[in-house]
């Protein structure tokens, strides 16, 4: 995952990051304000709120006859906080379908009895490389090699990340899921 659009053009395959375009804009309000006699330290400081997401299709394909079994990822809290609530939303923002809907549900539902929560030699059950938390809701979660993890309820729109690293194999993970 790239943090410059630049890179999936020139081949890479995913980026994901603010709107430069919208950020230079915004500096250039900035800078109007204070060319008319604003004082700078006055001045409100602004993130960008609008990001971004491109993916190469040229290159996702030549990877499509490669399986890969996971994959890291390198984001902020609030990022993955923001993925873990498109998927809460069934692959929607502000109206807009980003993932097909279709994809998301069938990714976070067992496709098969072997799948299903108790069946997978874990007390979760398995959709497309999300965990699915055994109960009566629809609730899942993503879950990295070192106990990271974000956990989704797309009833009550619940998402919860949890960053910290322990050892491969920690017997503590287990607790830290059901929790």
């Amino acid at each position: 995952m790239y943090h410059l659009r630049q890179f999936v053009e020139a081949g890479g395959l995913i980026f994901y990051g603010a709107d430069y375009v919208e950020a230079f804009q915004q500096g250039a309000v900035l800078v109007d304000k204070i060319l008319k006699g604003a004082k700078p330290a006055d001045l409100p400081v602004e993130q960008p709120w609008r990001f971004a997401l491109a993916i190469n299709l040229k290159t996702g394909k030549a990877l499509a006859e490669y399986e890969a079994a996971y994959f890291g990822v390198n984001a902020t809290v609030r990022d993955y906080a923001r993925f873990g609530m498109l998927l809460a939303n069934d692959g929607a923002l502000d109206g807009r379908q980003i993932i097909p809907a279709g994809w998301v549900r069938a990714a976070t539902t067992p496709p098969a009895k072997q799948s299903q929560p108790g069946q997978t030699n874990s007390f979760l059950g398995y959709g497309y490389q999300i965990w699915i938390v055994p109960g009566k809701e629809r609730q899942f979660m993503l879950r990295g090699l070192r106990g990271q993890g974000v956990f989704v309820d797309p009833k009550s729109k619940l998402v919860m990340v949890h960053t910290a690293a322990g050892d491969v194999g920690d017997p503590g993970m287990g607790e830290r899921i059901a929790l």
